[in-house]
């Protein structure tokens, strides 16, 4: 366990360092230890994510303007005020070549990396909470409990089915089923191609607030405290692990390790089988 003195919000693998996002700013380790800080102590830092070797994050405070930034070798390259509102999520398109963020002004952004640009898609009523990207299609899920399925600039489709706000998306490998969780304390399955829910998975004394998706395992993390290692196929829960008593915000793959980040800034390292 590495401990950390303030609430770990996202946590990101490049394949060699491992990026923790905090109120603050992010930590970079290798091998288990710090090596890089990306930010400053005012910098509310909620989102991240890495791509050949670019660091998008993404934050601020309810009710100022969200911005994105992006770095490279330890610097910030661009800075990008994308949202009249907090920016809870970030994440690369397949192509690395665009930004989508997640706004608490109700809009998802379309922002062009290398310029700056950006536009923008509109539908949700509530705050934009959850992104999740699978080649060209962008899946979105808010504070008005839906979840919305995006190829380029087009909503192809609204799902209505959470009783909650869905605050966690997660593809399958391959890209044909989705999980989302929610403040409903439940994690659904759906091919999102047609809007079919396959399956929910009850069980957590919680919100879900982060999903991943292994070859083996939907992971699910919660508000509850505990992390679960669920079947795809059947929903059976294959391992539930209780954690410290805090809320588990942030969950992340790295071959056969997964780190789990908790609200009160610990740090945890686990197998995935």
């Amino acid at each position: 366990m590495i401990a950390l003195l303030l609430s770990i919000t996202a946590v990101a693998w490049d394949g060699e360092r491992l990026y923790v996002a905090r109120p603050g700013g992010i930590d970079v380790y290798r091998e288990g230890r710090i090596v890089e800080r990306l930010g400053h102590e005012k910098r509310v830092v909620l989102g991240l994510a890495v791509r050949d070797g670019r660091v998008a994050e993404c934050g601020g405070r309810a009710g100022e303007k969200g911005e994105v930034r992006i770095w490279e070798n330890g610097k910030v390259v661009r800075t990008v005020e994308a949202h009249g509102d907090v920016i809870y999520r970030v994440a690369w398109s397949a192509d690395g070549k665009t930004l989508f963020t997640a706004g608490g002004d109700k809009k998802i952004g379309v922002v062009e990396a290398e310029t700056g640009k950006v536009d923008y898609l509109e539908g949700h009523t509530g705050a934009v909470l959850a992104l999740a990207v699978h080649g060209d299609v962008l899946v979105s899920g808010g504070a008005d409990r839906t979840i919305r399925v995006w190829k380029g600039r087009t909503l192809v489709r609204t799902i209505n089915n959470h009783w909650d706000s869905v605050h966690a998306l997660a593809f399958s490998p391959d890209g044909k089923y989705l999980a989302s969780g929610s403040g409903d304390k439940t994690v659904r399955i759906w091919q999102p191609e047609i809007g079919r829910l396959v399956r929910i998975v009850k069980g957590h004394d919680g919100a879900v607030l982060d999903l991943a998706w292994t070859s083996r395992n939907v992971i699910s993390a919660s508000s509850d405290g505990k992390v679960r290692f669920i079947s795809p196929d059947d929903v059976t829960i294959e391992r539930e692990l209780d954690g410290p008593g805090d809320w588990v915000n942030a969950l992340c793959p790295a071959g056969d390790r997964l780190f789990v980040g908790d609200a009160a800034g610990r740090l945890r390292e686990l197998g995935t089988k």
